[in-house]
């Protein structure tokens, strides 16, 4: 491990402990106030002499915590080896994924060496979006190009092997694939950003001239992919008129009821002096978890607003590419399609009338369902290695018969 990296991990366990044992001091103290609470005055001197003795024994915990974390982080940096591969070109970007994922925000805020950047991935190796990079990872490369963007705490890996690309690649031909990894604790929006200005890159550098783009996302790289079309067409980039087709797979369009219940539960826990301290380590979440809550795009549905009110959705009515052909695919886990159980449970994590974007609210506008598919039986995660998905992708990009052309 690289001496930023090791000393970037133990200051991170140190910052999780400290988190911790500050929730478990607040808990106490939230209980002790209600104890000593219904004694009356009488409580006054033991409680004050009490609340010395812990306040002390937690500050000399956090404190040896602290000290615990620099010291390993100062060995681990003297151990380090500067030759050695960054932690997100290994196979240990997974697990750092998803502690992404969980504080990816906050880790990019502090220019830490644990945050993950959007870059393309061959082998789990990063390449850079300029030609001669290009043309090495990709020495047969072709003019329709695929790009596949994983969801939530995943990597480039998510798809399994072999891949949906791998496999477009051997059945169609003349298709090069290309996936991509991000930080999908940052804000879907600051990701869009990036993602447009990473396309505009690849198209503009690619070995060969480009001649159609497919862009496929799982869960959150689908808004992902929705947000970069938006930003890319404010920025009057090149790439948005060579899309053809765009490739959503358990995108929670309307946002995600999971992370809508969290939000719910842990308002309610926070009123509760006893448990708020709990309710305030869980809301740590990140930026882009929270996003999810209603699909957030953009910057406007978020900036200057507190990220844990409830109930109240923010986003604004993106439009959909206005040139490309949407694939809307969602799973439920019943085997049986229209029932009530399958629509409120969906996947477990995303439901179809979200994956099929179709509105709740009168501002939003519904989707149209002309080519919403949907995926019996299945959960979410397995949609990415799902056969049935991958056969809407290869049709994606299979020229109709010439008759139809």
């Amino acid at each position: 491990m690289r001496p930023d990296d090791a000393r970037a991990v133990a200051d991170v366990a140190g910052r999780g402990v400290g988190a911790i044992i500050g929730a478990v001091e607040g808990v106490q103290a939230a209980v002790t106030r209600r104890a000593y609470g219904a004694l009356g005055p009488v409580a006054v001197v033991p409680r004050v002499a009490q609340q010395a003795v812990t306040s002390g024994v937690y500050a000399a915990v956090r404190g040896s915590v602290v000290v615990a974390s620099r010291v390993a982080g100062a060995v681990a940096q003297r151990r380090g080896d500067d030759d050695a591969p960054p932690l997100h070109d290994t196979r240990r970007a997974g697990w750092l994924s998803a502690l992404n994922s969980a504080f990816g925000d906050g880790f990019a805020d502090s220019r830490s060496p644990l945050a993950g950047r959007l870059s393309i991935r061959v082998a789990g190796r990063a390449v850079t979006p300029a030609s001669d990079a290009l043309t090495a990872a990709f020495p047969v490369a072709h003019p329709r190009v695929a790009v596949f963007l994983h969801g939530l705490g995943h990597t480039e890996r998510a798809w399994g092997e072999p891949s949906y690309g791998e496999r477009l690649e051997r059945d169609l031909g003349g298709v090069t694939a290309v996936h991509l990894r991000y930080n999908t604790g940052r804000h879907i929006s600051s990701n869009g950003r990036d993602l447009a200005t990473l396309l505009d890159d690849l198209v503009a550098h690619w070995p060969v001239p480009v001649s159609a783009l497919v862009l496929v996302g799982h869960s959150m790289g689908g808004l992902v992919i929705r947000s970069a079309c938006h930003y890319a067409g404010a920025a009057d980039h090149a790439w948005p008129a060579l899309v053809t087709d765009v490739v959503s797979i358990g995108t929670p369009h309307r946002g995600a009821p999971l992370e809508r219940a969290v939000n719910i539960i842990t308002a309610a826990l926070g009123a509760i002096p006893e448990v708020a301290p709990i309710a305030k380590l869980v809301d740590r979440r990140s930026a882009g978890v929270k996003d999810l809550r209603y699909g957030y795009l953009l910057d406007d549905d978020w900036a200057g607003y507190d990220a844990d009110e409830v109930g109240i959705d923010r986003g604004a009515d993106v439009a959909l590419h206005p040139s490309a052909r949407q694939h809307f695919i969602a799973a439920t886990l019943s085997t049986k399609t229209g029932t009530r159980l399958g629509a409120m449970v969906g996947d477990l994590l995303v439901v179809p009338a979200s994956a099929h974007g179709q509105a709740y609210a009168e501002r939003r506008t519904s989707f149209p369902l002309d080519h919403a598919h949907h995926v019996s039986g299945t959960h979410h995660l397995a949609l990415l290695r799902q056969g049935r998905v991958y056969d809407v992708i290869r049709d994606a990009l299979t020229p109709p018969p010439l008759s139809e052309q």
